[in-house]
């Protein structure tokens, strides 16, 4: 139903939807505990409703619930899933409007983001804050759509240092280089050499896809970052039948599909293939 009144801002649709999410219900009404997974679809739907409206108290709203928990039964419930839907949702309605938004009193929009999606922490938190990161992350990458604004790009790039990157999870990684990717649109290139550039240096040294011949937890932050990178150009490329595209991308299919084979024996190699 939102999908087929996608940026109508349709009054009965917001209605319908906010019944279903605890943050748009008026304050003081009966909390009617809806399940953790209606309100992450009711997010999206938002998100839809909404889409390239840039409609201020939503997207306000929507950046809160990036790093809120939903409440359930009076009680709040950390749900990656549902900041990652609050992303998709703030970027649906902002997309490609990032440099706009930077030119008005609502740039502290991005200035958040960036703080949720970017900031190092050594240690984990009582609300568990780096929940939201991924979202974040998104909704920048949605925010910037095909913008080719370096200061973001570099904002979204990867650390440098093996140091920085031990901070990062993983999948982290990859959200990263596929974001900053979309940012960068028109830098995305169909080359195997475009997928390794993606990948830092301190890592780059110690790792490559042609010498992987077994299961590594060392691994997963590299294999993270050409997943991200295999993605921006496959979402570049899509539907236009680029040969070399094509070609890059099964290459480094067939390589990980090898790997993925190989039999776990001990922990450290199941972590390797099923993270």
């Amino acid at each position: 139903m939102a999908a087929s009144l996608k940026g109508t801002m349709d009054i009965k649709m917001t209605k319908v939807l906010s019944v279903h999410v605890v943050a748009f219900l008026p304050q003081g009404s009966t909390n009617l505990n809806v399940q953790l997974p209606v309100q992450t679809a009711g997010i999206i739907g938002i998100g839809l409703v909404y889409l390239e409206t840039q409609h201020r108290r939503m997207s306000e709203i929507l950046l809160t619930q990036i790093c809120s928990a939903p409440t359930i039964y009076d009680k709040a419930v950390v749900s990656e899933g549902y900041h990652l839907a609050s992303g998709f949702a703030l970027g649906y309605i902002n997309l490609g409007s990032g440099d706009t938004i930077l030119s008005t009193t609502d740039n502290h929009i991005v200035e958040k983001l960036i703080s949720y999606g970017t900031s190092l922490r050594d240690a984990q938190t009582l609300k568990e804050t780096d929940k939201c990161c991924s979202g974040a992350v998104i909704a920048l990458a949605l925010l910037f759509l095909k913008t080719n604004n370096s200061e973001i790009g570099d904002k979204l790039s990867l650390p440098k240092t093996i140091q920085l990157l031990e901070y990062i999870r993983p999948d982290i990684l990859m959200l990263r280089c596929l974001s900053k990717n979309l940012v960068m649109w028109n830098q995305i290139e169909p080359t195997k050499k475009f997928i390794e550039d993606q990948v830092p240096r301190c890592i780059y040294k110690q790792f490559s896809i042609d010498s992987i011949d077994g299961l590594d937890s060392e691994i997963i932050p590299y294999i993270n970052i050409i997943s991200g990178a295999a993605l921006s150009i496959a979402i570049c490329f899509a539907s236009t039948a680029n040969f070399e595209a094509k070609k890059t991308l099964l290459y480094y299919f067939d390589t990980l599909l090898d790997l993925g084979m190989i039999e776990p024996t001990n922990y450290d190699e199941r972590l390797t293939l099923y993270y």
